[in-house]
């Protein structure tokens, strides 16, 4: 059975960011590194650079490495794990609530204890959402985040109701947002999402997220099946498609299907429905006989199907960034704050190193084994899917070419012969709660 660690949380009745400290809440590593901060409650997104200086370039690497794109991705976590000590060195430097972005620029020659960068504040104005707003508008302040799974999904306290929100952070939230207020207008009436209680809205009344009841329930087990294919022919005559069933966002809440990811439904009108049963052969019927086949041959979670991260995070995951002591250099900045290594692994930095092997006088000489840092391996890291890039998880199409076996589930047998599509789904896979209200979650073992 493989449910690789997971424990689900409870969702707290308080923010895990103590009063006068920033938080960092999410982000991306990458291309243009990204880090969303958090201050009493005012939030701040800074942006750096792809290639900081002293770091060796992409180019520099060979491509035809078997290991080339694990070599990359370590990269680019050191050069986040780099940027993170210099932000943090650096906080004290501007002000949270002037402006909704920052950019973290290298060229001053005031900052030589932060090798040189500076944060520079530059307003970034954000899409809108398309959908219309059909559900009550619910004030940010009104609203207390206890969670944060990544930045634009997180779950909180509203009226002293437990919720989930999907959070437009940036314009890739913001389209996530708008999808996701589309598949829930689709889906009204259907029971098959959590209640839906307001639109989000900031200060100057923009939307910028959407608020539900939290979900709660149990993952999905073989014994669902029937009740899923149900769910997903009800979705599928009514117009749409649900391009989230491998990827297994389903919850089971008192017996009823609850689909997970809104922002997954894709509409069709009425003279797109050939087009609609044909692309429904993959994304609903061969991807849920695959789903199943996982279920009952690997354990609940499926091939590394790993939930949203909204219900497996709690404080423990959330890094904090005290202010650093002035005008003396900085002691240290993430250094001092270890647990941040704990899910982000980087090498250790050499005055590390160098420490650890000069060792102590009072400790006695004897010889002991080297300690080495423990890694994935790296045929289990290549082949697994549940990877994600901080914030944006990574889009696996590990589809493989076969014939799908005709069960009783199917509502629509066609004999005629079907195109293949590669999965392209951004999403990762789904909950699992025992099945009682969310503030008694507990984990699945």
């Amino acid at each position: 059975m493989n449910d690789f660690g997971v424990q689900f949380q409870p969702v707290p009745r308080k923010g895990p960011i103590p009063r006068n400290v920033v938080g960092l809440i999410g982000g991306y590593y990458g291309e243009n590194p990204t880090f969303v901060l958090s201050l009493n409650g005012v939030e701040m997104v800074i942006q750096a650079p792809t290639d900081p200086v002293g770091f060796p370039s992409v180019s520099e690497f060979d491509r035809d490495h078997p290991f080339y794109e694990w070599l990359v991705t370590e990269r680019s976590k050191k050069i986040y794990a780099h940027y993170l000590e210099i932000v943090q060195a650096l906080l004290g430097s501007f002000k949270f609530g002037e402006t909704n972005w920052a950019y973290l620029v290298h060229g001053s020659k005031r900052n030589r204890d932060s090798g040189g960068y500076e944060i520079v504040t530059k307003p970034r104005w954000l899409p809108k959402v398309t959908c219309p707003p059909w559900a009550p508008l619910i004030h940010e302040s009104e609203v207390e985040f206890t969670v944060y799974g990544v930045a634009g999904d997180r779950r909180g306290i509203w009226k002293g109701k437990e919720v989930d929100i999907t959070y437009g952070w940036n314009e890739d939230w913001v389209k996530r947002l708008d999808t996701a207020m589309q598949g829930h207008k689709f889906l009204e009436g259907m029971d098959l999402t959590f209640e839906v209680y307001g639109h989000l809205i900031n200060s100057k009344g923009t939307i910028i997220g959407i608020v539900t009841e939290a979900g709660w329930g149990r993952m999905a087990t073989l014994g669902d099946r029937a009740r899923i294919y149900q769910a997903i022919s009800r979705v599928q005559r009514r117009g749409a498609l649900y391009r989230a069933c491998l990827t297994n966002r389903f919850m089971i809440a008192n017996g009823k299907v609850r689909l997970l990811d809104p922002s997954a439904i894709e509409v069709f009108p009425p003279d797109k429905r050939n087009e609609l049963e044909r692309l429904a052969e993959y994304w609903h019927w061969d991807e849920l006989d695959r789903l199943f086949h996982e279920i009952q041959t690997i354990g609940p979670f499926g091939d590394y199907r790993a939930p949203f991260a909204r219900f497996t995070a709690s404080y423990k995951d959330l890094e904090c960034l005290p202010l650093p002591p002035s005008p003396e250099k900085p002691l240290g900045g993430i250094m001092l704050y270890p647990n941040f290594f704990k899910s982000f692994y980087v090498d250790p930095w050499p005055e590390y190193q160098q420490q650890e092997s000069e060792g102590s006088g009072v400790v006695a000489k004897t010889r002991t084994r080297s300690r080495e840092p423990l890694y994935i391996d790296d045929d289990l890291l290549i082949q697994a899917s549940w990877a994600e890039d901080e914030d944006r998880p990574v889009s696996c199409a590990r589809i493989q070419s076969r014939a799908r076996h005709r069960i009783a589930f199917h509502p629509y047998r066609q004999r005629q012969k079907r195109d293949n599509f590669i999965a392209g789904s951004d999403a990762t896979s789904v909950s699992s709660f025992e099945e009682r209200p969310p503030r008694y979650a507990i984990g699945v073992i």
